[in-house]
């Protein structure tokens, strides 16, 4: 392993050591855990749920801040931290005009060591110090000291569609097959928000997925990710007949942050359950459709600089349309997209 940083190496693991005597002498009582229903997806599409009990490491650094920020090696350890110029910069602490804040040891602890430890803890499972694990661990954070790029995916299931091989639409983004261990993931990222998101996610078969890298000083636009997998959508709409939509949104980056541990978000896109007949894409339509998909995303693309309001409302009311759950409100949107399609600008 490769360390760009040897000497906060040495001084992670002096604090790593002294954490893990310091946790093996405490009662159990004071280790507090978590119960979880985690849902677990076999190869026939069948799912199994299974109880998890857990100690919550990020509650107990928490609860631990007081006493473990008085800890030598914590402080020689955020001392070199805050005054290491590329280090500090990484912590981002503002006052209210904006300006950059003075930085006490305890606040490295609160930004970024109770994370690494948590993070070490969780995955080391033992108060044995586990070098390997460290090492681990260790290799992430300079990542996300030295490195200035962000490489990441977002991933979103198509519900009520299904085609057996995958569709590259661009060097970004593509259209595959969604694997067990994924189901699995989005059913537990989004368990307690969405109600029967398990009877749906039994039944998907595929997913976008889109591709990105951008620098660390840029943040994720996640609407714009958003906007590429409504036009897929959009798209896959005008080319057949069929329902089909998208809802959970995840991204996943490959550089470990503090504030997101696990190394990805999952959030919810504004959405309507499709209904009706199944969207099935033939293999021998995908080159067709890919044509069609690039053609609208280029229509969408002028349409943003120059925006053309009839066709906007045409493609809106149709969308609408088929998300309707009422037959009545089916035909007025329908009625309304294909009227705007006679806009007389239209007919020049």
């Amino acid at each position: 392993m490769a360390i760009r940083n040897r000497c906060l190496y040495d001084k992670l693991i002096v604090l790593t050591k002294k954490v893990a005597n310091f946790l093996g002498e405490l009662p159990k009582e004071q280790f507090p855990t978590t119960k979880e229903t985690v849902y677990l997806f076999k190869d026939n599409g069948c799912y199994e749920t299974a109880e998890k009990t857990k100690t919550s490491y990020g509650w107990l650094f928490l609860n631990l801040r007081e006493k473990i920020s008085q800890f030598p090696e914590l402080l020689t350890c955020a001392n070199y931290m805050v005054n290491t110029e590329t280090i500090r910069r990484t912590f981002r602490v503002e006052d209210k005009n904006g300006n950059p804040k003075e930085i006490e040891p305890i606040l490295v602890y609160d930004f970024n060591l109770r994370f690494v430890l948590g993070r070490y803890f969780e995955q080391a499972d033992s108060f044995i110090f586990n070098q390997q694990t460290f090492n681990t661990v260790y290799r992430d954070l300079e990542k996300f000291i030295y490195r200035k790029t962000v490489k990441g995916v977002v991933y979103s299931p198509l519900e009520n569609f299904c085609f057996t091989d995958e569709i590259v639409l661009n060097k970004n983004l593509k259209i595959r097959q969604i694997t067990e261990k994924e189901k699995a993931e989005f059913l537990n990222l989004q368990k307690w928000s969405t109600p029967n998101l398990h009877l749906r996610v039994t039944n998907i078969s595929n997913m976008l997925e889109y591709s990105f890298s951008h620098s660390r000083s840029k943040k994720t636009d996640r609407r714009q990710y958003e906007e590429i997998f409504e036009d897929v959508i959009t798209s896959l709409r005008l080319f057949k007949n069929g329902s089909v939509n998208f809802h959970i949104v995840s991204e996943r980056t490959d550089l470990w942050q503090p504030y997101s541990s696990k190394g990805y978000s999952c959030g919810k896109h504004n959405y309507v359950a499709p209904l009706g007949q199944r969207y099935n894409l033939e293999n021998s339509e995908q080159t067709t459709f890919k044509r069609v998909f690039n053609k609208y995303r280029k229509f969408q693309q002028r349409n943003k600089m120059n925006p053309i309001g009839y066709l906007n409302i045409a493609i809106h009311r149709f969308n609408q349309g088929i998300e309707e759950f009422e037959v009545e409100d089916k035909i007025i949107d329908f009625m309304i997209s294909f009227e705007a399609m006679y806009h007389v600008k239209m007919l020049n």
